[in-house]
């Protein structure tokens, strides 16, 4: 296995280094003239104005007292399923073997990690991998090449993992319309952990917990930073928590988008496919009970089940190539 995943990578590597090339990008993934634009351009990705005003007016309307979509949400950009490209990025980690230990060496327990991305466009998918996300952005700037996709609006649905942004900013400064969205479920967990050890008492700490989350769905981060500094100082045992979570809010301002919206509007919110990515590729063979891996058996074996996913491995099997191709 970790023979025929070497040898898929190095066909991979050697097909990224030549597209990168062929298109005057560097092996990082950065293009090489200033002067050539890349992003959507000639047309309007966006949403037009009059079906997000009615997406607003709709939910609005269904949701009786709570917490409505405001203006200001309707003037950010949204833009068309039809004009993006959305890409999940997720890393996983699996025990990692040691080789050799002492009889009386305490266990130190490490982790083997994998990144995985899932690109789609339209109905059409493809996973990539490698071992970190710095290692896999060129393989997919190579990609969206190869499918004429640079010129989508992309969209990456990420967690709150702030080295994850600061890779995906820094690696793709030079794109003109891409955008991250922080997914739901992980802003979700992120309240529910920070309050869980900021409030004392069950019914207070749900109450709050249900507010906050009311007002984070219509994007209204202010008034949910709000929220949670008018708490009654007897019902917190945390105080730093309740600031750790306002932080988190102010830290990922740009990444929070107004959820109703998105939803009234049939975009998404979650990065849940990434996510599922993960499952099928690793941890469904590699996270067992007992089971560690080295780096080269565990990269090597999500290789070759991501190319499995790719529908490629008839194709390698048989010529050694692969398309590379984003596949239904």
């Amino acid at each position: 296995m970790e023979s025929e995943g070497d040898k898929i990578r190095e066909h991979v590597n050697s097909k990224v280094a030549q597209i990168l090339d062929e298109n005057e990008f560097t092996k990082e993934g950065i293009p090489k003239s200033q002067g050539v634009i890349y992003g959507v351009s000639g047309r309007n990705a966006s949403i037009d104005p009059i079906t997000i005003e009615k997406a607003q007016k709709r939910y609005n309307e269904s949701i009786g007292d709570g917490p409505k979509i405001d203006d200001n949400q309707c003037m950010k950009t949204y833009i068309n399923p039809k004009e993006a490209t959305n890409i999940s990025i997720d890393d996983v980690g699996v025990k990692k073997q040691v080789e050799h230990r002492q009889a009386n060496e305490k266990k130190d327990l490490k982790y083997v990690r994998n990144t995985i991305v899932h690109v789609e466009n339209a109905k059409e998918r493809y996973y990539l991998n490698a071992e970190n996300t710095a290692a896999v952005l060129p393989m997919l700037v190579a990609f969206l090449l190869h499918n004429r996709l640079l010129n989508c609006f992309l969209e990456f649905f990420v967690d709150g993992e702030r080295g994850l942004h600061n890779t995906i900013l820094s690696k793709l400064f030079w794109h003109k319309s891409f955008a991250l969205v922080l997914d739901w479920y992980h802003l979700m967990k992120k309240c529910e952990m920070e309050l869980s050890l900021a409030i004392k008492g069950k019914d207070i700490r749900n109450k709050v917990l249900e507010d906050v989350l009311k007002w984070l769905w219509v994007g209204n981060i202010d008034y949910a930073g709000t929220l949670l500094k008018k708490v009654d100082p007897q019902y917190i045992k945390s105080p730093p928590n309740i600031e750790k979570l306002v932080g988190y809010f102010e830290r990922n301002r740009q990444f929070i988008p107004c959820y109703a919206l998105r939803k009234e509007l049939g975009l998404r919110n979650s990065s849940n496919k990434g996510e599922k990515s993960n499952d099928l590729i690793v941890a469904e063979r590699q996270k067992h009970n007992g089971m560690s891996w080295s780096t080269e058996g565990s990269v090597s074996l999500a290789t070759v089940t991501a190319l499995n996913m790719n529908k490629e491995l008839h194709k390698w099997f048989s010529t050694g190539t692969i398309d590379f191709k984003l596949v239904s």
